[in-house]
């Protein structure tokens, strides 16, 4: 253990070792996104990932408690960063106490909320503290490409979706989701709902577009994968997560256009595709279920959808303004992931949160020029999935999944490390050229 204050002290150091931090990280990673699977056909998935987490909790604890990783170079350069997290982690953990005290909801239940809402985040900690630049490439391949792997089997089930067993088709506590009146099934990839799966696809899709533009766009393996994220996000017939893929694709072509100050060009070229776009739905895709849904309002998939959002909503607010200092246990709000961090944190600590969220884009739109390709792909794809799941979480839940919190925040733990690694490399060869 008391090695875990050294690890990776240098960016490319012992690149080929694996450390006991890596087997941690991988293991949390393949057990959230296939844990659809283990809960179907060996069960206990959640009981795996907890367990995985309590670990990285306890690991966390002691990093924490050691304090030397603090003064090495992204001790140094992440600091802010780190103490503002650890600062909302404290303040939730207070709040989860003050509630069970409160009689606001039980011990068992402040326990899940604080696990919920803080432990999933755990991957950011640790990532940005332990990994160098070579982990944070092999971590992001394993992550994409075992992603897209289910992005694949969510196709095959659309497509096979008359044939395929049950336990294939969505998780043993959900049911199926479909279409009135159409044998259509909303892809699902066994990672939660419907909803939860589309915010997982947006994750996907804002990642593997950032790496096309980060390698201007040339011709390779990586559109593969992105058609491959981009029909399973389609076949969730999610309108605000189709929506936001198209979002998502702006965005990040003005992200590059604002980083190699081309504006005017790249302003054109948004214009043109959104164009092509708008005339693709309204032509040959005008009879498909998803144009449907955006252009008809009040069609019976949309209607009932809507009233439930709002109605959702209205609740929130009036639980949200009685106990708007310390929060309460959320047994109401199933849609909206805003109304219910407010609800469960109380409005002192949400603030806090949203002022970490707002530093790390910040530090990410700082990033969106660095030399470094990693950085490049993993600013853009964080600044594009935030700005989406800011939006969507006024409507639905798919952020504090844990099939979607746990990722984020490893992107943005991944983000840190690769800045500061490659602040690090940059100083010392400034440094070699500085005595040659």
């Amino acid at each position: 253990m008391q090695q875990i204050a050294e690890i990776r002290s240098v960016p490319y150091q012992n690149k080929k070792k694996i450390y006991a931090t890596d087997i941690l990280i991988a293991g949390i990673l393949f057990l959230v996104l296939f844990r659809g699977f283990i809960e179907n056909f060996l069960g206990h998935g959640t009981l795996y990932v907890d367990f995985c987490f309590g670990i990285l909790t306890l690991w966390s604890l002691f990093i924490c408690i050691n304090g030397g990783v603090f003064k090495t170079f992204r001790g140094r350069i992440l600091l802010k960063y780190i103490r503002l997290y650890i600062f909302w982690i404290v303040l939730c953990a207070i709040v989860c106490a003050f509630q069970a005290w409160l009689g606001r909801t039980s011990v068992y239940g402040s326990v899940i909320e604080f696990r919920n809402n803080c432990l999933y985040t755990g991957l950011f900690f640790i990532s940005a503290i332990t990994l160098n630049l070579y982990s944070i490439k092999s971590f992001y391949s394993f992550f994409i490409n075992l992603g897209v792997l289910i992005c694949s089997f969510a196709i095959i089930q659309y497509l096979f979706r008359n044939f395929l067993p049950d336990s294939l088709l969505f998780l043993n506590d959900e049911g199926n989701f479909g279409f009135y009146g159409r044998d259509a099934i909303r892809v699902t990839g066994l990672m939660g709902n419907t909803i939860i799966f589309s915010g997982f696809t947006i994750v996907l899709f804002s990642l593997v577009w950032a790496q096309i533009l980060a390698e201007n766009c040339k011709i390779n393996g990586l559109w593969i994968k992105f058609a491959i994220v981009a029909i399973a996000n389609f076949l969730t017939f999610s309108r605000s997560s189709i929506v936001g893929m198209v979002a998502v694709f702006v965005l990040e072509i003005f992200l590059q256009g604002v980083a190699k100050k081309n504006i005017f060009k790249t302003l054109l070229v948004i214009c043109s595709l959104l164009l092509i776009i708008i005339f693709l739905a309204l032509t040959i895709f005008r009879d498909t279920i998803i144009i449907k849904r955006l252009i008809d309002g009040d069609n019976l998939w949309n209607s009932g959808s809507n009233a439930g959002h709002f109605s959702m909503i209205q609740e929130a607010i009036e639980e949200i303004k009685e106990n708007w200092l310390f929060g309460k246990s959320n047994e109401i709000i199933t849609d909206g992931a805003i109304w219910a961090y407010m609800l469960e944190m109380g409005i002192p600590v949400f603030v806090v949160y949203c002022i970490l969220i707002i530093a790390l884009i910040l530090f990410a739109i700082k990033n969106c020029r660095s030399a470094n390709k990693t950085v490049r792909t993993l600013a853009f794809g964080y600044i594009a999935m935030n700005a989406y799941f800011i939006v969507s979480s006024f409507i639905n839940s798919a952020y504090a999944a844990r099939s979607v919190l746990v990722f984020i925040w490893f992107i943005g733990g991944m983000l840190l490390a690769a800045v500061a690694n490659f602040k690090f490399i940059s100083k010392e060869q400034s440094n070699l050229k500085d005595k040659i």
